[in-house]
């Protein structure tokens, strides 16, 4: 690379053609796909009738009725608290 003024701009790299510009595009929509992909597995949307801990639960409640003392020995918020 040339300091002189007179020096003409060096083009760097050439432009891609249609078929590179293509492929990337593709290329970044597939990443885009992928990441889309994993948050949605992670998030259920795939299996919306997995068990879950509410749904393990409520079977357990549809059998044997809700447990009398689940609500009034909890405290509010579902923690205990240590003095």
């Amino acid at each position: 690379m040339s300091n002189s003024l007179d020096a003409p701009a060096e083009a760097g790299r050439p432009r891609l053609g249609k078929a590179g510009t293509l492929a990337r595009f593709a290329l970044i929509g597939v990443a885009l796909a992928a990441v889309a992909g994993t948050f949605a597995y992670l998030g259920g949307w795939f299996t919306p009738n997995q068990l879950t801990p509410a749904r393990f639960t409520d079977g357990f409640e549809q059998v044997n009725g809700i447990h009398p003392a689940s609500v009034a020995t909890m405290p509010r918020g579902g923690r205990f608290r240590v003095l």
